[in-house]
């Protein structure tokens, strides 16, 4: 629901490099604000109407991302956010990711479905965010890289499964798990 409104964030993080803090101050920002005003209704809604087991499991770990999309496009502004607020959106990117780690062997566990796709880019994304939190804490950047390292490992790692029984479902010789 929210993943295209929060999106647009992703400008900030190339902003400064590109020459356009401003634009991408702005993407940032509104990313920021629709990642706050929608995620009590998206959090509402899964526990309201949790997703049973199956092929759309996986697409729920996709509202992870949005604020470690924000964190990282922040970042990327350079000195256009608060740290506090970088802090902030951090914390609330890294427990919701810790929530779906946590979960992560159940579904794997459950047999491949196409919808695994939607695993990838919230890992990357989370491990993008600690790396981008590390360059501005620089009391936390030894711990932060290592925690960095090890989210990218965990994100490499399912994404090349995710391409590999992507590519096995794609010819037939695997089925997908219902």
């Amino acid at each position: 629901m929210f993943v295209p409104f929060v999106g647009i964030a992703a400008a900030g993080i190339s902003a400064q490099s590109a020459g356009l803090v401003l634009i991408g101050t702005v993407c940032t920002a509104f990313g920021i604000a629709m990642a706050v005003l929608l995620m009590p209704f998206v959090a509402r809604r899964y526990v309201r109407d949790p997703v049973p087991s199956g092929p759309r499991r996986p697409l729920m770990f996709i509202s992870i991302a949005p604020f470690a999309l924000c964190t990282t496009a922040a970042v990327g502004c350079g000195d256009a956010f608060p740290l506090w607020l970088m802090c902030l959106l951090y914390i609330i990117g890294l427990s919701a990711y810790a929530a779906v780690v946590i979960r992560l062997p159940s579904v794997i566990g459950s047999g491949f479905k196409p919808t695994f796709s939607a695993l990838t880019f919230p890992l990357v994304i989370s491990a993008a965010s600690t790396r981008a939190m590390a360059s501005v804490l620089p009391s936390m950047s030894l711990p932060l890289t290592i925690l960095s390292m090890m989210q990218a490992v965990l994100a490499v790692t399912v994404t090349l499964y995710v391409l590999t029984e992507t590519i096995r479902f794609s010819f037939g010789t695997v089925r997908d798990a219902q």
